[in-house]
């Protein structure tokens, strides 16, 4: 929900009529191929809507993006009741709001990549790892210790807007889908723009701690091995870091405190796995619901 009461929301409908024209996409069973004209893809459309269902704004990624161009990882994947495989170049898969400028930031899995969009605008600011080109002309932010296949980005407090064209501590969860280095929770120092001189006089912006259009790591907790999908990484009010570790057989989730100390850790042994792990108060859950439901199909 939005601090207006409205909801801001991923669309993934088919979106016909897409030149993919020599795009080499990853299919279920590990091999490739090679794609030839025109086909529907899945969309990553973003829409805010009202709590009566009115859609008061929309976003569409291929207006931004060329797929042939910005898609790192494209994938044949399952879609639809019928689930027929169709080409999925973007999969968008979070959202976060910056509360001063209402800017937005995604983050775009087969990209390799997050960006940010101007709201008012539905401009696309700046681009973070993935591929050079946008059809926005956004600026470029290199990655030094690049991140795969990621999910839930999000700005950290300190992030501005104002500040050096955007500066601050973003947070997301690394999958390293299908690479050697296991997933990680990770924080990167990023600045996007030039970097105001000194700390004082300059609107208290100073240095994030890295150069014009860089991210660097700051901070970091590596799981088991790589995530094949899914996955979260959220930092609370007291510092404290809750990981989802996504699709890693039995791995499910792991609280660590600012230094990295383990303060808690849950695994399946059954293997199974984790989407999203938030740790919210016990007074947001209905206790009375779990204890009917729990062992329920």
């Amino acid at each position: 929900p939005l601090a207006n009461g409205d909801y801001l929301v991923i669309s993934s409908p088919l979106q016909s009529g897409v030149n993919v024209t020599g795009m080499k996409v990853l299919k279920l069973d590990g091999t490739y191929e090679t794609l030839t004209a025109n086909q529907p893809i899945m969309a990553c459309n973003l829409v805010e809507f009202a709590p009566d269902g009115t859609v008061v704004w929309t976003w569409t990624a291929t207006d931004h993006f060329d797929v042939l161009a910005d898609s790192i990882i494209p994938q044949l994947l399952p879609y639809g009741p019928n689930a027929s495989l169709v080409v999925d170049p973007i999969h968008c898969n979070s959202i976060d709001v910056d509360p001063t400028s209402g800017n937005l930031l995604v983050s775009a899995r087969q990209m390799n990549s997050i960006f940010s969009i101007e709201r008012s605008t539905g401009k696309v600011l700046w681009k973070m790892g993935g591929a050079h080109p946008s059809k926005d002309g956004a600026t470029y932010i290199d990655v030094a210790d690049p991140f795969v296949q990621q999910h839930d980005a999000r700005f950290q407090p300190d992030w501005s807007s104002s500040c050096n064209g955007g500066s601050g501590h973003i947070s997301l969860f690394d999958d390293q889908t299908y690479e050697t280095l296991a997933a990680r929770a990770v924080v990167y120092d990023v600045v996007v723009g030039n970097v105001d001189a000194g700390t004082t006089g300059d609107g208290g912006c100073g240095d994030a701690g890295t150069g014009a259009g860089e991210a660097t790591v700051s901070w970091q907790r590596t799981g088991a091995g790589p995530s094949l999908a899914m996955g979260s990484f959220r930092i609370l009010p007291d510092g404290t870091r809750i990981i989802g570790w996504g699709d890693i057989a039995g791995a499910g989730f792991t609280e660590v405190d600012v230094g990295g100390n383990d303060l808690a850790d849950l695994t399946f042994p059954d293997g199974n796995t984790t989407y999203r792990a938030l740790k919210v108060p016990l007074s947001a859950l209905d206790l009375g619901a779990l204890r009917s439901s729990a062992g329920l199909p």
